[in-house]
């Protein structure tokens, strides 16, 4: 992920950025730039990339799936949209140790995300 600007989550507000459809994390890097100018200190900006795009490994919704991809076979892919929301969520938790989120902004595919 892209973490445009840092502190003690805690005691930070926290902003996702989350990018269309087929995007990565990098098209928010003009954006994220603008918006921390606008910004008081107290926020964080963070911009990850949707599973499947970008850095980010496919989203795989079960067992099965998980089997299928292992030994290399293709298998359809079903993840809902609130399937894409909690990953987004594992990922800040993991990665970030963001448990709290105060604001998101996405379009396309980010946008629906955010609503989930």
């Amino acid at each position: 992920g892209s973490l445009y600007k840092q502190g003690d989550a805690s005691k930070r507000k926290n902003l996702l950025l989350l990018h269309g459809w087929m995007g990565d994390k990098t098209e928010w890097d003009i954006a994220a730039n603008a918006i921390i100018e606008e910004l008081s200190d107290e926020w964080n900006v963070i911009a990850i990339d949707l599973p499947a795009h970008g850095d980010s490994p496919l989203l795989i919704t079960t067992e099965k799936q998980a089997i299928q991809g292992m030994l290399g076979n293709e298998f359809e892919h079903t993840a809902s949209m609130d399937d894409v929301a909690v990953s987004v969520l594992k990922s800040l938790q993991n990665d970030y140790k963001i448990s709290t989120l105060d604001a998101i902004a996405g379009y396309s595919l980010g946008g629906r995300v955010a609503m989930a």
